[in-house]
């Protein structure tokens, strides 16, 4: 979907993607007031991933941050990990 990123080789999309699918899969493995910890993990990601994003060069994070980081890779996996979590919820459900 970026071509522009084709010459990025880093895991973080990856270990992103893990990572909100581990947190839908805990979130449907909990239930009641235990489940407030996998909530909080996945909003926690995503307002990790929400505010890293390039909105505007003047957003004042990106002054603080400065490190090479790659956004978009982070907003991918976390958009497909959570995919893959809801696919792998229901598929679980599907089974019993």
């Amino acid at each position: 979907l970026l071509p522009e990123l084709q010459w990025y080789r880093g895991l973080s999309g990856v270990l992103h993607a893990i990572y909100f699918a581990g947190c839908v899969v805990w979130i449907a493995k909990t239930t009641g007031r235990a489940r407030w910890l996998p909530v909080a993990a996945l909003l926690a990601g995503a307002v990790k991933v929400l505010v890293e994003q390039p909105w505007d060069a003047s957003f004042p994070l990106h002054e603080l941050l400065r490190i090479a980081v790659v956004p978009q890779a982070h907003l991918g996996g976390a958009i497909v990990g959570t995919a893959a979590g809801l696919l792998l919820r229901q598929r679980r459900r599907d089974q019993a």
